[in-house]
């Protein structure tokens, strides 16, 4: 069975090459996935061993063709600010302190930093890119003033 330019496991156990339908080669210039097909064999290696095709089996009768679509890859993307989500965030901090925001801080740490800027823009920050964001505004850690009582 031939569903998207993917041949999927069968009945028989021994489908397990990739097919990439009439007319579209798997990669520029004819060759075989990644590039790498042994010279001699046409671009028929594929590099995929029965165990992919047993993969690929699975992943169909779990979720349908939708499961067996190229899903992106790499590092994910995105908590970034704009430069004027920045400047009003270092605006904000410089002038209010985390209390009077109505946020559950005393001083302006990077969690506290990372709640006001999801706050105001919806942009889920880690503690780490937080930051980063305050050293490239130049705000440093300071160590508290401590009371002797």
């Amino acid at each position: 069975m031939i569903a998207d330019g993917v041949r999927l496991m069968h009945e028989n156990r021994h489908a397990h090459t990739l097919s990439f339908g009439p007319g579209k080669p798997p990669h520029p210039g004819g060759q075989g996935g990644s590039g790498r097909a042994h010279p001699g064999r046409g671009g028929r290696d594929l590099r995929s061993s029965p165990a992919d095709g047993r993969a690929l089996g699975q992943a169909h009768r779990r979720g349908g063709l939708r499961s067996l679509k190229a899903k992106k890859r790499g590092r994910p993307k995105g908590g970034t600010l704009l430069p004027w989500q920045a400047a009003q965030i270092v605006r904000t901090i410089t002038d209010r302190t985390p209390d009077q925001l109505k946020l559950p801080f005393y001083l302006w740490t990077r969690e506290a930093v990372g709640r006001l800027i999801e706050d105001r823009f919806g942009i889920p920050l880690s503690v780490w890119t937080v930051g980063r964001y305050l050293a490239q505004w130049g705000f440093t850690p300071q160590k508290p003033a401590r009371l002797c009582l």
